[in-house]
């Protein structure tokens, strides 16, 4: 290797280091959206006043929307080398928040109820009451299959524009279909969710940014397949007259089929997710 190349800024090593960075300052910034919510629930742990707590749980109707985000800067910016990684993450954040804000809510009330339930099966196996074990299995099941369609809805609500119902049926589907990539996204999770704890500091500056990086390489795989279909849909729906709206399924299509001028004369169509 040349003196040259090794300080050429698009050799391997700066790449590396590029992306590391915006990894990093990804997972900043999705932190960032988090601290309301820390600010909220220190008060309510020093004053214990209900007001606090409430402002804690609202807080978190940025936890959808700011998945969403992370998954499309991350793919788009990190993977595909397309644009600014904190422009995209904003960009999509905007866009989604209002279909990830209603999510956040229904994610903050099954949350609530699986923390019920979690009490509840952790007091009988206290107990040592042998209902405890059955429950546990129960709960361990229905945790799996919701976190399954969760997985799924943040990158199918960053790639395909639909109704936060249809999302969730959407999801729902390919989480079962696709079985193997939920219980490997499954467990990388629990994984990552681990690591901070464990780790705190190193790996709550990466962990989020890195996870849905990695999670992205079997998740893109399924995507593009839907992606692919949904516009070869659109394409005989425009071919015969119809519209993309006639039915549910043709609804998911593509919510960021961008473009860009090429010599003032040509728009291409820049399918970044199609790679």
């Amino acid at each position: 290797m040349g003196m040259g190349n090794i300080f050429n800024p698009e050799n391997s090593f700066f790449t590396f280091m590029g992306k590391a960075f915006d990894i990093l300052v990804l997972n900043l910034v999705w932190l960032l959206l988090y601290v309301p919510f820390g600010v909220f629930l220190y008060l309510f742990g020093v004053t214990g006043a209900l007001i606090f707590l409430i402002g804690a749980g609202l807080s978190l109707v940025v936890f959808v929307p700011s998945m969403i985000a992370m998954y499309y800067a991350v793919v788009k910016s990190v993977r595909r080398s397309r644009s600014y990684a904190v422009k995209e993450f904003f960009k999509s954040f905007k866009m989604n928040f209002k279909q990830g804000a209603a999510a956040s809510v229904i994610a903050i009330i099954i949350g609530f109820f699986l923390y019920m339930d979690f009490k509840y099966t952790w007091a009988l196996l206290e107990a040592k009451d042998q209902k405890g074990i059955i429950f546990l299995g129960v709960f361990i099941m229905i945790t799996f299959f919701i976190s399954g369609v969760f997985i799924y809805l943040c990158p199918v609500i960053s790639r395909f524009t639909m109704t936060l119902k249809s999302a969730f049926k959407f999801s729902f589907g390919i989480s079962v279909k696709h079985f193997w990539c939920t219980i490997l996204s499954f467990i990388m999770w629990i994984a990552i969710i681990l690591l901070v704890y464990l780790t705190t500091g190193f790996v709550l500056l990466f962990g989020v940014a890195t996870g849905t990086l990695l999670g992205s390489f079997m998740m893109e795989k399924v995507l593009k397949k839907y992606v692919l279909q949904t516009i070869e849909n659109q394409k005989k729906a425009a071919e015969n007259g119809e519209t993309a709206e006639g039915t549910e399924e043709e609804a998911e299509k593509p919510a960021y089929t961008e473009s860009f001028e090429d010599g003032g004369e040509n728009t291409k169509k820049d399918e970044w997710y199609l790679e």
